[in-house]
């Protein structure tokens, strides 16, 4: 006997299988005694062996494959972390939720199933929207986005936008429902904040006598126009709304356009300009966009019309110089 096992280990039977996953050899699987056997292995043995080694090598492959979904199901997490992410799965039949951990995150409880989440999670007040949005899905069978409030374990409000798309039956009936939910509180803040700075300018603009407030961006297009002067140009602030700075009194604002400019570099300019018969006195400053963070530039041109003034102080310095002659030859010499 020269067999290697036989020398090493004492074998006098051994039979032995290829163990292959994902089509690459793993090992082996064998059998092996110090006895003899009286009679060599008949074929049903021989394909026992070998449907066993198949049969580990299926089994290690799933394990394989459990650990890669593991591992993506990880790396998902973390990028939808990471961008306040949430994923519900709604089986409509039970009525039973399946939640990611941000979403679990996000409002800072469990939520076991669609009704508890309208009635404990999403605000009183964006409730029926959320439902009539969500019935309309159903009917539908479209592709829904909603916008609205919840209340998190912690008691803190958070701003959720839902994009929810239903899986049908093959009778059309909807069966599973997949929303992926985002975190834009921080946005809403952000458009609270300039909701609150336009009706800021416009209660401005509504209490400067013959005058107008416009906003403008950092692209030098106007954000929003307000105020009894505009009429009296014959515009209305949707004509000035998303105009590009120089073209509305062209003339004038030709020569005002680099003061827009520096304005977002954050100087102001305090001048006054002819319109026509008019003399408008002319503001340009920087604003806040209302984000602290927020690294885009804004400014605001503030307008009145200042034409009687301007004609008093014209007929004061004209006076003035038709009795300098008269005060000059009068002097005693």
């Amino acid at each position: 006997m020269t067999d290697s096992a036989y020398e090493r280990f004492g074998l006098e039977t051994y039979v032995g299988g290829t163990v292959a996953a994902d089509d690459e050899p793993y090992g082996t699987i064998c059998f092996a005694s110090e006895a003899s056997r009286a009679s060599a292995l008949e074929e049903f043995e021989r394909s026992f062996i070998s449907l066993l080694g198949r049969w580990i090598g299926y089994e290690i492959e799933r394990r394989d494959a459990h650990e890669e979904l593991r591992r993506q199901q990880e790396r998902l997490e973390l990028t939808l972390s990471a961008t306040n992410t949430g994923i519900i799965d709604w089986d409509v039949e039970t009525d039973e939720l399946t939640l990611n951990r941000t979403f679990r995150d996000l409002v800072g409880r469990e939520v076991g199933t669609a009704e508890e989440l309208f009635e404990t999670v999403i605000h009183p007040a964006d409730r029926e929207r959320a439902r009539r949005a969500t019935e309309e899905m159903l009917e539908t069978g479209e592709l829904v986005t909603a916008e609205y409030r919840v209340r998190t374990g912690a008691g803190e409000t958070l701003w959720l936008r839902s994009r929810a798309t239903p899986r049908c039956d093959e009778d059309g009936t909807p069966v599973e429902v997949l929303a992926v939910v985002t975190d834009i509180t921080d946005r809403k803040e952000k458009e609270r904040a300039v909701s609150e700075s336009r009706r800021q300018y416009r209660t401005l603009a509504r209490n400067i006598p013959n005058g107008a407030v416009l906003t403008f961006d950092d692209d030098l297009r106007y954000e929003l126009a307000a105020g009894e002067l505009l009429s009296a140009f014959g515009v209305e602030e949707s004509d000035v709304v998303g105009a590009a700075v120089g073209t509305l009194a062209a003339d004038a604002e030709h020569e005002l356009v680099p003061r827009f400019e520096a304005a977002l570099r954050g100087e102001r300019t305090d001048r006054r300009v002819t319109l026509g018969d008019r003399t408008i006195r002319v503001h340009i400053v920087p604003t806040d966009t209302g984000d602290g963070d927020s690294t885009d530039a804004a400014g605001l041109l503030l307008a009145q019309d200042v034409t009687d003034e301007a004609r008093r102080e014209r007929e004061l310095y004209e006076e003035r110089e038709r009795f300098r002659p008269r005060a000059s030859t009068s002097t005693p010499s």
